[in-house]
């Protein structure tokens, strides 16, 4: 858990936030510690509507730019 708060420094340094979280952004399956402090937190721990298995209440091109880290192993296969 907040895989994201530890390579925060990291990212900064390297200019990471300014050049790809601009505009409305969206982090899916942050729990409480999301990429940056202004972006939508999406995460079925915090609300039991917010299943990254399917969104389905998220509309197409409702965001600038989407950020999850360590979401895709807590997926469920579709087959």
């Amino acid at each position: 858990m907040h895989e994201t708060i530890k390579n925060y420094p990291r990212r900064n340094l390297c200019g990471f936030f300014d050049k790809y979280c601009k505009g409305k952004g969206i982090d899916i399956g942050c729990a409480d510690s999301p990429i940056t402090q202004n972006c939508t937190l999406y995460d079925i721990s915090l609300n039991p509507s917010q299943d990254a298995q399917t969104m389905l209440d998220i509309l197409d091109e409702s965001y600038d730019w989407v950020y999850s880290s360590h979401c895709l192993e807590h997926m469920s296969s579709l087959q």
